[in-house]
């Protein structure tokens, strides 16, 4: 496009240049772009990119899916009854139930963590869980409060009450309690 010879030593030197203005340039529209973004988070009018296990994404909104909330209703169900997340992921493991079309085949305690700890099924939202920092590589990373989040109450339909939902975020606390415990008598 800019007609550059790289064989000679001016050219290279033009390359740099250009190279290094085009850099500015893309950071500046990120930059541009995450502004957009924060100032759609902090009025709640974010829309999300991608839609969990358990909802589809129609007309921007996230509503419930029929296929795949049976097996959300099943995770936290499960885990009240007493079944642990490694067991609840061997279950659907063994119905061949795949974890999500673009992701992993297979269900591990971690997906089922993930489930049982999104604030997304009792119809709730929290943005800006994750960002992009300003300077290169431009790698998202887990927001550790280095960035305001923004929660948002009733943002869609909710697959779980609010009831089932904190009774399994005390559960969950509970079980991590007594592991710590176990573990510290171990040393």
């Amino acid at each position: 496009k800019e007609h550059i010879d790289t064989k000679k030593m001016g050219s290279e030197m033009l390359l740099s240049i250009l190279s290094a203005a085009a850099q500015e340039e893309s950071l500046s529209i990120s930059k541009n772009l995450k502004w957009s973004y924060r100032k759609r988070m902090s009025s709640g009018d974010f829309i999300t990119c991608n839609a969990p296990l358990g909802y589809s994404l129609e007309h921007n909104r996230l509503v419930p899916n029929p296929r795949e909330v049976p097996v959300i209703e099943y995770i936290f169900s499960s885990y009240l009854a007493g079944k642990s997340m490694d067991e609840i992921a061997n279950d659907l493991n063994m119905q061949e139930l795949p974890f999500h079309q673009q992701r992993a085949a297979k269900w591990h305690h971690t997906s089922i963590r993930y489930i049982l700890t999104n604030e997304k099924y009792v119809g709730d939202t929290i943005v800006q869980k994750s960002f992009t920092p300003d300077q290169l590589p431009l790698k998202s990373i887990r927001n550790n409060g280095e960035l305001s989040q923004y929660y948002i109450k009733n943002s869609h339909p909710a697959i779980v009450s609010r009831e089932v939902f904190e009774a399994v975020q005390k559960l969950i606390q509970q079980r991590n309690k007594r592991f710590s415990n176990m573990q510290m008598k171990d040393f």
